[in-house]
């Protein structure tokens, strides 16, 4: 727990272990909406790179509060911290007090003292306008095309916990990818198998040598792709691989739906099977704090984010 910041009256904290009966009062207050128990339980289970909360206080009383995950990106092949926003929040009593400003300026403070090169919020309302909704039927009279398979056989496994060996497809990826979040298994395993809110299918495919991951959930009559990554050599091949899993596993989904941008490596192979995505006509990023820009290839450091970052529907699935 970081040292207190007296600031006229109200003093701001950064916690390890931010969910309290108070943290819980403040989101009702704020949203006027009761979350699931399930779910605190879940947004604050401390992922295998921690979990913090800048919360500041009148007295006794909870009056904001400012959540992050710490992430680790790969950027041209090197690791860079960054800090993913989650629940941000001040009491309506306190909302023209300059109270959020010093929680925030308190946040952005501990975010560079832990060695953060930016920090970001990345909403689910955002970035869903990359999505792309298809029957399984179009996509399956697209498969039947003879341009599209490259190998004639991949397999295919469902895990309950994906194994250690996947965190070799993060890292040869690194190479092949501008911009992503790391996807390692303790990640992976924290991000979806251990989830008390959805249900996760984790699947990991092969084909020549090559290997990749796959998450899927279900919504009604629709299977989600949530995340995805392969080394390219592999990618022209996913919308073969999505419906083999559709075909095995998920036989009753009428659609499928997943994200993915323009600029994403997966976009040609995707595109060709009828995956088109809205384009966004704002930033991908609600708020994008560069800390450290000499850390980034392309300047302004913001603009190559945008056009870089490979993100899926996971990646903001926690909003």
């Amino acid at each position: 727990m970081a040292a207190m910041k007296t600031l006229a009256g109200v003093y701001c904290r950064t916690m390890d272990k931010p969910v309290s009966e108070a943290t819980k009062d403040l989101f009702l207050r704020c949203f006027h909406w009761k979350r699931p128990e399930e779910e605190w339980a879940w947004r604050y289970e401390p992922g295998p790179y921690g979990l913090f909360a800048v919360q500041a206080f009148e007295g006794e009383s909870l009056v904001s509060h400012y959540g992050g995950y710490p992430v680790t990106f790969s950027v041209e092949g090197k690791d860079i911290a960054s800090s993913q926003v989650c629940d941000v929040m001040t009491a309506p009593t306190h909302r023209d007090e300059g109270t959020f400003d010093r929680t925030y300026c308190h946040y952005i403070e501990t975010v560079r003292e832990m060695g953060c090169s930016f920090m970001y919020g990345f909403t689910a309302q955002q970035a869903k306008r990359h999505h792309c909704r298809l029957p399984v039927r179009a996509l399956r009279k697209k498969i039947g095309k003879s341009w599209f398979p490259k190998r004639l056989f991949f397999n295919c496994r469902l895990w309950d916990r994906f194994p250690e060996s996947v965190s070799s497809i993060d890292e040869r990826c690194r190479g092949e990818y501008p911009c992503f979040i790391r996807r390692k298994a303790d990640y992976l395993n924290w991000r979806y198998a251990d989830s008390t809110v959805r249900k996760y299918f984790c699947f990991t495919v092969e084909a020549g040598g090559d290997e990749g991951f796959l998450v899927f959930s279900v919504e009604g009559d629709t299977a989600r792709v949530v995340d995805f990554l392969a080394p390219l050599a592999l990618v022209e091949d996913l919308p073969r691989m999505i419906d083999g899993i559709l075909a095995r596993w998920f036989g009753k989904c009428r659609f499928v739906e997943m994200w993915h941008s323009a600029h994403s490596p997966v976009y040609p192979h995707l595109a060709r099977a009828g995956f088109e995505p809205v384009p966004l006509q704002v930033p991908l990023f609600i708020s994008l704090i560069i800390l450290r820009p000499e850390v980034f290839p392309g300047q302004p450091a913001e603009a190559w984010i945008d056009r870089h970052f490979y993100y899926t529907m996971g990646d903001s699935d926690l909003f």
